[in-house]
């Protein structure tokens, strides 16, 4: 698969939410990991119904990628009550939250690349249990 058809399949998959198909899961985690490859890290979001689900996506997503949110980043975050949006920067190693009012579920992932030839894009919602 290339970039621009890893690209399109990630818009023709995104907002599937928790009832994705197992082939669709597949697609998505595959077209995600091209995407990767040309990208020099991530920024990764979510929309979640509480701060503890939110937060448990999280962590499984920065794992696929490679990333570790260290126990104390998470631990010095406010408790919000209700629905949450999340986003963890590794470059910058800070894990943001704020009260999200928006109907979407699910995961964010923005590719970024320090060079112009590498690629950058968002894409989501995915599933939020779609490393699990």
């Amino acid at each position: 698969m290339t970039i621009p058809e890893a690209d399109q399949a990630l818009r023709k998959l995104q907002d599937l939410g928790a009832g994705a198909s197992i082939e669709q899961r597949a697609a998505i985690r595959q077209s995600l990991q091209i995407l990767t490859e040309a990208a020099d890290y991530h920024t990764i979001g979510m929309c979640a119904d509480d701060q503890a689900i939110g937060l448990t996506a999280l962590h499984s997503y920065a794992k696929y990628f490679g990333y570790d949110i260290t126990a104390d980043l998470a631990t010095a975050l406010p408790t919000i009550s209700g629905s949450v949006y999340l986003k963890y920067n590794p470059r910058s190693n800070r894990l943001y939250i704020d009260t999200y009012q928006g109907d979407y579920r699910g995961g964010l992932v923005s590719f970024q690349s320090d060079l112009a030839d590498g690629y950058n894009g968002t894409h989501g919602h995915f599933p939020l249990d779609l490393f699990n």
